[in-house]
């Protein structure tokens, strides 16, 4: 069986559908699909592909995880080992850079004998990450790399999950200017995604994320500016933390400004993740106020 075939007829089974509906509602002969899941020889357009999986009622996503084996494919993966090395608090900066190194060895073994641009781009976003551990400046080679996802993303004219998270995570490498020019590539085609609030809610993420940047690197004018991009973003009823962290990026705000206002809003912002049982965003809140108290 080849993978395609194996695992529709895996999906099919576990959802008791028959292979009538399967081909009614696909448009595809039986005759093709048993070709399908037994050998390469049936041909499928995408389309039909794509109501097979209507008829199985699952996500391509879903397809592919149940595909690798009901694990995560490998870029996903890894991408998730390398935040968790970088940011467990048990790990030492030598096991930290020590697991970070197998990750990139792996990336770069798939770009090598795949070609495929993203494992290329996980392993510069390795790079990255084992430099700003080690806190050393970022030679001419690592410029080199960071250069290399910043002119893959000056080319992105609609934004994707993919981008979104080579951005978040490559941002702290990117000079301000040209943050300032991703994000505003962003935000003009955010309105296409209006009704996806995932992605809604994931550049609402990494929107935060150079807030906390603009405040570690001491620039309240960057600050202001990630806030007043947080606010154009059309929120979910049900998006309870963004609009947490909304509130304390707008108390953080008035606070770099120097205005007469207060801190109310970071400080209620910060008793409401401690009501909700959020202690990580309280850290993060109680960790970025002290650092925005040094720029006063």
């Amino acid at each position: 069986m080849n993978d395609i075939g194996a695992t529709l007829e895996q999906i099919r089974i576990m959802k008791g559908i028959t292979v009538t509906s399967i081909a009614k509602g696909s448009n595809y002969s039986r005759t093709n699909y048993y070709k399908l899941i037994r050998t390469n020889d049936a041909d499928m357009m995408t389309k039909t592909f794509f109501a097979m999986l209507d008829q199985l009622t699952v996500t391509l996503d879903e397809f592919e995880y149940i595909k690798a084996h009901n694990q995560l494919p490998p870029f996903e993966r890894w991408t998730r080992d390398m935040q968790q090395a970088f940011n467990n608090p048990k790990f030492s900066t030598t096991d930290k850079v020590m697991a970070l190194q197998q990750i990139k060895q792996q990336a770069q073994a798939e770009y090598e004998e795949s070609h495929i641009t993203k494992f290329r781009h996980l392993v510069i976003m390795v790079d990255l990450f084992m430099n700003r551990l080690q806190a050393s400046p970022m030679g001419p080679a690592l410029k080199k790399e960071a250069a290399e996802i910043s002119k893959y993303l000056a080319k992105v004219n609609t934004w994707t999950h993919y981008d979104i998270v080579l951005f978040s995570n490559t941002m702290f490498a990117i000079p301000d200017a040209i943050q300032t020019s991703l994000l505003h590539s962003v935000f003009k085609n955010k309105d296409n995604y209006q009704d996806y609030p995932a992605l809604i809610s994931e550049i609402f993420m990494f929107t935060t994320n150079l807030v906390i940047l603009g405040v570690q690197r001491h620039q309240p004018h960057q600050v202001h500016d990630r806030v007043m991009n947080l606010k154009q973003l059309t929120l979910q009823p049900d998006a309870a933390l963004e609009r947490i962290i909304l509130q304390f990026c707008e108390g953080l705000d008035d606070y770099l400004s120097k205005s007469d206002l207060t801190m109310a809003k970071c400080t209620t912002a910060i008793q409401m993740t401690q009501q909700l049982g959020m202690p990580k965003w309280t850290a993060i809140f109680n960790n970025i106020l002290d650092e925005a108290q040094k720029i006063q």
